[in-house]
């Protein structure tokens, strides 16, 4: 198995639609994307407030909002950081 690590696969049409095909038969439940929103959210004010040592009180964290679609194979992620 080792032999193969970072050998290109002779059949990389198969691994694209296996990837289609899992994520067009696992829906999300509903509320499923604004729970990691908001775990997303919490993560970096932990980040900006124990590492970084922002002032706690300085930080909101506002609404889950829908990204604009990046139209290509990109994932759209909006993140808007405000610090008061």
């Amino acid at each position: 198995m080792a032999g193969l690590l970072g050998q290109a696969s002779p059949t990389p049409d198969f691994y694209q639609r296996l990837l289609d095909t899992v994520i067009d038969h696992t829906p999300l439940a509903s509320g499923e994307l604004e729970a990691l929103a908001d775990a997303r959210a919490k993560a970096v004010i932990a980040e900006l407030v124990e590492h970084q040592h922002f002032d706690a009180r300085r930080i909101t964290q506002g609404a889950a909002e829908p990204a604009t679609p990046a139209g290509d194979t990109r994932v759209a992620i909006r993140l808007d950081l405000q610090l008061e």
